[in-house]
């Protein structure tokens, strides 16, 4: 059986904040899309599960039903291990299974972004070490965003790659 926390930490992760690092526009790029990484503290996560009627998932462990969700909240880092912000998001179980690994879920992810955020939305399949989400929008220096997140499971923190388009 697979513990919760990790996998939801990564799938939410995520996955997915701040633009505390910028890549320079490669050719590959539109011009004017913008591509920044930041990185999930896993460890320093705050996970929660809310086991709604059927309970079965008990410790970490057991089955998952429709209706159930999980929540999580991950500090952010840049590159030079700065603060960058903070993760945010709820996954709402809509295909139950037996395992986390076996379910789907629907998850909503905000990024908390010096005074500014970023909205994503993603469904998340089983067991990944990779999970792309469409940002659907943004506030302040963000407001009006659009493009993906891809964010990459490690062991001890998840890449989350932004790709803003222009």
């Amino acid at each position: 059986m697979i513990k919760a926390k990790p996998l939801m930490v990564a799938g939410v992760a995520a996955g997915l904040a701040t633009l505390a690092v910028i890549s320079a526009s490669s050719t590959a790029q539109t011009p004017g899309a913008r591509t920044f990484t930041l990185f999930e503290v896993t460890p320093s996560s705050t996970f929660r599960f809310i086991d709604n009627p059927p309970r079965l998932f008990k410790n970490g462990r057991g089955s998952v039903s429709a209706g159930d969700i999980a929540t999580v909240r991950t500090p952010l880092l840049d590159a030079s291990k700065n603060r960058a912000g903070f993760l945010n998001a709820a996954c709402i179980v809509t295909k139950p299974g037996r395992t986390f690994a076996r379910a789907v879920l629907q998850c909503d992810l905000g990024y908390e972004l010096s005074g500014s955020h970023l909205a994503a939305s993603a469904t998340v399949r089983g067991e990944g070490s990779r999970t792309v989400s469409a940002i659907t929008g943004g506030t302040g220096a963000y407001e009006g965003a659009r493009g993906s997140v891809t964010a990459v499971e490690g062991r001890s923190e998840s890449q989350d790659i932004f790709h803003l388009l222009p």
